[in-house]
């Protein structure tokens, strides 16, 4: 099986460092939701919708990824080939074998 790729998929490191702007708001802001909501419901109530602002942010920024890409030009197809670029969420599973000497990849849908 054989594809031409032309682009990485940067977004899930772009992602994941802007997630964590988000992240200590969500978990901290549950907890005392969470904790402050067992003694007084409507005080941890309040505190729970503070936290959707930060979780509004998180899953915007998840939403409007899949957009960013990173062309990919040059050294490596010009070194490897397009046809030996493989990627699972194209090939499904790849599978390398060498003894050594020989390499075969297989892939799997």
């Amino acid at each position: 099986m054989r594809s031409i790729v032309r682009e990485i998929v940067l977004s899930g490191i772009i992602v994941t460092v802007l997630a964590l702007l988000a992240l200590p708001f969500i978990m901290a802001g549950t907890l005392a939701a969470e904790l402050v909501g067992l003694v007084r419901t409507s005080i941890g109530q309040g505190i729970g919708w503070r936290v959707w602002v930060p979780s509004s942010y998180l899953v915007g920024l998840v939403e409007t990824a899949p957009g960013w890409r990173l062309k990919l030009e040059g050294r490596l197809m010009r070194q490897t080939g397009v046809e030996n670029i493989y990627r699972t969420d194209r090939h499904g599973d790849v599978e390398v074998v060498t003894n050594g000497r020989d390499l075969w990849v297989y892939t799997y849908r």
